[in-house]
């Protein structure tokens, strides 16, 4: 069916499932599709039979045909309640419209990525179960055996019964039409699909040749593309490392800078005052007389006197070892004779240096 509407619908994939799945449902297995007209459009897919619902504990099939418009599933299918032969229309009911025309909430609030057939029908049913929206017609009842029908009564019950058997025989000769197109549409149906078998075919080859083409053609450039990143993610290391080394260089010559800048002010200050001094000094110094170098280190009093002896005698007892031991490495000197002189020239420097020790102690405890 759905490819005699070539052309009518834009998403026949989704129109496809969508069949499918209702009427595989036991809600939908009483539909059946057909090719019909409706009144806003020539061909459309349409859904006739009957849905189920429960009132009052007994369950009842209640006559419905859904239209799929072109724009399908972008706006929502098109219902109808379609009453047989000997029933009616509820008047005033809250969902159906004198015409049959079903109006719902979920067809108002339709979302083609959430609402479906399925839950179309189950919804119906649920609000046909809470309020049925056709009832069968009030048959006439005879009141009793005694009582005399008028002549009158008697024509009008006749042409009831009359209007009943022809709405009846054209109910049998729809039905009969719907099945004799039903088994037409079966046969053109086989008929287009033993055509379209070996088209199916060619187009499943031709499909699997570029599927495999572009595979390849895609682990080529999946290929080529990994590389080139992983070359760009080694660059972008190097250059978030080298960032970061140069902007901690720039941190650490920044900081020398300034330490530099502040020596170097420091060190001109330290220079003027250096030159000032010298020009005093050089200035003073023309006054001075010269003066003896013996005097300069001439000991003040008895102590200092003592420990400039003293460091006197320690540094030439310390030179005559050292000339003991090169005398004896000449051979000049026995083993025996540089042994007494050492020991004799060891023993003076350790009384020398703790002479040295006892004064300089004696001389810190009287400053201190």
């Amino acid at each position: 069916m759905l490819q005699r509407l070539v052309g009518v619908y834009a998403d026949p994939l989704r129109i496809s499932r969508d069949a499918a799945q209702l009427l595989n449902r036991v809600e939908g297995n009483a539909l059946t599709p057909l090719v019909s007209q409706s009144m806003e459009h020539p061909r459309v897919l349409s859904f006739v039979g009957t849905i189920g619902m429960t009132y009052r504990g007994v369950k009842y099939n209640i006559p419905v045909e859904i239209f799929l418009p072109p724009n399908y599933p972008t706006y929502p299918p098109i219902c109808y309640v379609r009453p047989s032969v000997g029933m009616m229309l509820k008047e005033n009911h809250k969902h159906v419209g004198p015409d049959g025309k079903i109006y719902m909430p979920y067809l108002h609030n339709w979302k083609s990525y959430s609402c479906n057939l399925v839950d179309l029908v189950l919804t119906m049913s649920s609000i046909f179960s809470a309020e049925p929206p056709c009832y069968a017609k009030p048959v006439p009842v005879v009141q009793g055996v005694t009582n005399i029908l008028s002549e009158e009564d008697r024509r009008k019950e006749q042409e009831f019964q009359e209007i009943l058997k022809e709405s009846k025989r054209l109910e049998e000769e729809r039905q009969q039409r719907e099945l004799r197109i039903l088994e037409n549409e079966k046969k053109e149906l086989e008929r287009l699909q033993k055509l379209s078998i070996e088209e199916e075919k060619r187009a499943q080859q031709t499909r699997l040749k570029l599927t495999i083409k572009v595979q390849d053609h895609l682990k080529s450039y999946y290929s080529t593309i990994r590389q080139d990143i992983r070359a760009e993610l080694i660059n972008q290391s190097k250059l978030q490392s080298g960032r970061k080394d140069i902007s901690e260089q720039k941190k650490t010559l920044t900081n020398t800078k300034a330490m530099l800048q502040s020596q170097i002010s420091e060190l001109n200050q330290h220079t003027s005052e250096i030159s000032e001094a010298i020009q005093k000094h050089a200035a003073a110094s023309k006054e001075l007389k010269p003066v003896d170098v013996d005097e300069l280190a001439k000991p003040t009093d008895a102590r200092s006197r003592q420990i400039l002896d003293l460091v006197v005698t320690d540094a030439s007892l310390t030179d005559c070892l050292f000339f003991v031991d090169k005398g004896l490495f000449k051979g000049k000197l026995t083993l025996d004779d540089h042994l007494k002189q050492v020991r004799k020239l060891a023993k003076q420097q350790f009384m020398v240096r703790a002479h040295l020790m006892k004064i300089i102690q004696i001389n810190n405890t009287l400053r201190s």
